[in-house]
C-alpha cells in the first residue's frame, strides 16, 4: 500500500467510526477507530522524514485515532515512538503531550514514565 492509500483509508475508516457513534454504536464506533489508526500507523511509518509537517501531522493523527478507539496502550506507544523523531515540529510535539496527559489518566497510571 502507498502513503496516500493507507491516509485514503485511515481517512474513511474514521468518518465511518463517526459515524457509528453518532447513531449510538460504541463498539462498532472503536473497531473502526482502531482499524482507522492501524492504517494511519501504516501510513506514519512509511512517512519520510524529510518532510516534518506531513510527519506531525500524520504523528499527532495516528495518537489521537488511537486514543478514540480506546487503545491507550497503542496510543502511549505510538506517541512515545514519535517523541523521539527529531524532526517533528514543536507544534506536533506539544499537542503530542498534551494527549498523553488525557491518555496516562486513563490507564490507570498516576505519573509519566522515566525516559
Amino acid at each position: 500500500m502507498t502513503w496516500i492509500d493507507c491516509i485514503r483509508q485511515s481517512e474513511r475508516l474514521a468518518a465511518a467510526a463517526e459515524s457509528a457513534a453518532r447513531s449510538g454504536d460504541a463498539a462498532r464506533s472503536k473497531a473502526l477507530y482502531t482499524e482507522a489508526a492501524k492504517a494511519s500507523e501504516q501510513a506514519l511509518n512509511i512517512t519520510d522524514h524529510s518532510k516534518p509537517r506531513t510527519l506531525g501531522i500524520e504523528a499527532v493523527s495516528t495518537v489521537a485515532l488511537y486514543y478514540k478507539a480506546g487503545q491507550m496502550e497503542e496510543a502511549s506507544r505510538v506517541a512515545c515512538e514519535c517523541l523521539g523523531y527529531e524532526e517533528l515540529p514543536k507544534l506536533a510535539v506539544a499537542q503530542i503531550l498534551d494527549m498523553l496527559g488525557d491518555i496516562y489518566p486513563k490507564k490507570g497510571v498516576e505519573s509519566w514514565p522515566t525516559v
